[in-house]
């Protein structure tokens, strides 16, 4: 039987030859100019995400927004890696967020037309996981037996974005 553990580790394994085998310098700017932040500056440029502290990690995963295009190509891919080795580290509400359709990203944008085919598909990958992770629980007989109030309890990542990742998923396939 193939466990949702296997797709992790093959996504895992994806990323980090994703991560050795492209070309991508490292960004020397990584907030928009018009919304430039020195801290994430400070903390970011020049580096690696897996050089950082994991409570660093964290702080930066809220700011993906704010990244100029060049950088959200180069560190998302990193930022998915890390929510999938260490979710606790990664704001959850902030971090889905960035993959959904917005002024700042559709089909016709740079920030997205920069993506090469082997990065959405790496994305697609990541959000159908967990879509499906959503789906797998909240499908149960289990799940469906507790009253509202108690499925409110279950803690299921994501799942107040299901609709959202459904649409995102057909966004990043666009042009795959």
């Amino acid at each position: 039987m193939f466990s949702v553990l296997n797709l992790e580790n093959n996504l895992q394994n994806k990323i980090k030859n994703l991560l050795s085998n492209r070309n991508l310098p490292i960004p020397k700017v990584i907030t928009n100019p018009f919304l430039q932040d020195t801290l994430i500056e400070n903390d970011l440029q020049g580096k690696d995400l897996f050089e950082l502290e994991k409570d660093k990690i964290k702080i930066l995963s809220t700011d993906l927004p704010i990244f100029n295009d060049e950088a959200f190509r180069y560190y998302l891919p990193q930022f998915i890696y890390f929510y999938l080795m260490w979710p606790e580290f990664i704001v959850e509400d902030m971090f889905i967020q960035v993959f959904f359709k917005s002024n700042l990203l559709n089909e016709k944008t740079y920030r997205f037309l920069q993506f090469k085919i082997d990065e959405k598909e790496i994305i697609v990958e990541f959000l159908q996981k967990i879509y499906d992770e959503i789906y797998n629980i909240t499908k149960t007989k289990e799940y469906k037996e507790l009253k509202v109030w108690e499925q409110e309890e279950v803690i299921v990542p994501f799942k107040a974005y299901k609709t959202e990742i459904k649409e995102a998923i057909a966004l990043w396939k666009v042009t795959n």
